[in-house]
């Protein structure tokens, strides 16, 4: 059973963690991880713990995973965020014992491990997950990347809040080798990790990668990859951010006409006043790219789909003739 799910913009499939029959998956990497037997203590690894210490922990974290899920499909906002409350304070509490079990627990403890500590909000949770993406089962690395994702999005809390962000420590050439995976929802979740980490400073090798991203036979590696590039914002990648207007999906052409916004090149307001001239566009494309409008001619205070208007902003910016 695929009992935890993250949607993200696009519906992201994490590693079910209530699964206890699990198949070995292709290797993420050729390094794999040592699995202790429960109640032993590996090499370097913490003191004996109780089997049935460690399989409470576990089936707790599963069951509200699952709730949380649960809540996030349908869309039960009140519950989502008390059970990600509950998730942040258990994991801050048994922390440790969590980063023990993604280490050397069972296929089942680490995939929910993994799933556990996006929640944590802590930074020093970052070392942990990207260790974890070298394990050889798929779902611990489809679910360890979702849970960066998710710090990425935190500010530090407790103890660490006088430290970098969880943000400042993905290394995102840990990640850009996941873009090339043969499971669509590890290149899928990989993109979106980098949707949130890329930057102006992002690495050139990265840009290449992340290019070749956006031509993905999946969709959602595509539609995170082109938000990755808006991030970047370099213009050598330009081109293929528009083309992306064109995509045949149309999660992708929102994500596209975002990125544009962000990216404020004046080029890009042809391109953008064409897609919304396109009387077949869906209208929720149509909005992305009226926003994306909004913020190149920092004109965010005009609320209008029709093309007139913004080729009439367009002109009064010195942005189309």
């Amino acid at each position: 059973m695929r009992g935890f799910m993250l949607a993200a913009a696009a519906a992201v499939v994490l590693g079910g963690c209530s699964s206890t029959n699990e198949a070995p998956e292709t290797r993420a990497t050729d390094a794999p991880v040592a699995v202790a037997p429960v109640g032993m203590a590996p090499a370097g690894g913490p003191p004996p713990e109780s089997p049935d210490v460690r399989n409470e922990r576990l089936l707790k974290l599963e069951w509200a995973c699952d709730q949380w899920w649960s809540a996030t499909q349908k869309q039960e906002y009140e519950k989502q965020a008390s059970m990600a409350n509950l998730l942040r304070t258990y994991v801050g509490d048994h922390f440790e014992k969590i980063v023990s079990d993604l280490r050397f627990g069972s296929p089942r403890h680490r995939r929910t491990m993994a799933a556990s500590l996006g929640f944590s909000e802590r930074a020093d949770a970052v070392a942990p997950l990207q260790e974890a993406l070298k394990d050889q089962y798929g779902e611990v690395v489809q679910n360890a990347l979702v849970a960066l994702w998710q710090l990425s999005k935190a500010e530090t809390v407790g103890a660490e809040r006088s430290g970098p962000r969880p943000l400042d420590l993905v290394d995102t050439e840990q990640i850009a080798p996941y873009l090339r995976h043969p499971k669509p929802e590890i290149r899928s979740n990989a993109a979106m990790v980098l949707s949130r980490v890329a930057s102006p400073k992002t690495p050139r090798a990265l840009l290449l990668v992340l290019v070749g991203a956006c031509e993905d036979t999946d969709a959602a590696t595509r539609s995170h990859a082109i938000a990755a590039l808006g991030a970047v914002g370099d213009k050598e990648v330009f081109p293929y951010v528009v083309k992306a207007l064109h995509d045949p999906v149309q999660l992708v052409r929102i994500r596209a006409a975002l990125a544009l916004g962000r990216m404020k090149d004046p080029e890009a307001v042809t391109y953008l006043i064409a897609a919304l001239g396109d009387a077949a566009e869906k209208t929720d494309v149509r909005r992305a790219v009226a926003k994306a409008l909004g913020e190149i001619l920092d004109s965010k205070d005009v609320d209008s789909l029709d093309v007139k208007v913004w080729e009439a902003a367009a002109k009064e910016k010195g942005a189309l003739k």
